[in-house]
């Protein structure tokens, strides 16, 4: 009788294991999950900007709908992913400073240090995904 107990409790576990990760399988993926899609788009539109043609007004359209994106998944996922999240925030206002003295003045230095930044900012957004997508 005493191994029926163990024997009773393996079976219901065996029986409950795969229905818990039916659920798991069906389950809505986090809302930072659809936050964290949309910034690539953007963050390839600005890489994809030709400056010449679209000029700054542009490549400020650009850099704000990247914040836009980067204030929505800051909206959803700063709770669990604050360091990454700061980070590429970080990065994000420091492309805009750069950003705004290449356009007060262009010289070679000033638009050296601003695709220093978009590198800068694609580096922590590609930590941040990859913890992220750890998560999806």
């Amino acid at each position: 009788m005493s191994s029926a107990g163990p024997v009773a409790a393996v079976v219901v576990w065996l029986a409950l294991v795969p229905a818990g990760l039916a659920a798991c399988a069906n389950a809505q993926p986090p809302a930072f999950c659809q936050d964290l899609d949309q910034l690539p788009s953007s963050m390839q539109a600005l890489k994809q900007t030709d400056v010449k043609a679209e000029g700054i007004d542009g490549v400020r359209t650009k850099l704000q709908a990247i914040a836009q994106d980067i204030d929505q998944l800051s909206a959803t996922a700063k709770q669990q992913f604050a360091p990454q999240i700061t980070e590429v925030e970080k990065q994000g206002g420091e492309l805009k400073t750069t950003v705004d003295a290449a356009v007060k003045d262009p010289s070679e230095a000033n638009v050296s240090a601003a695709r220093r930044d978009v590198g800068e900012l694609k580096n922590a957004f590609l930590d941040l995904q990859a913890t992220i997508q750890a998560s999806c």
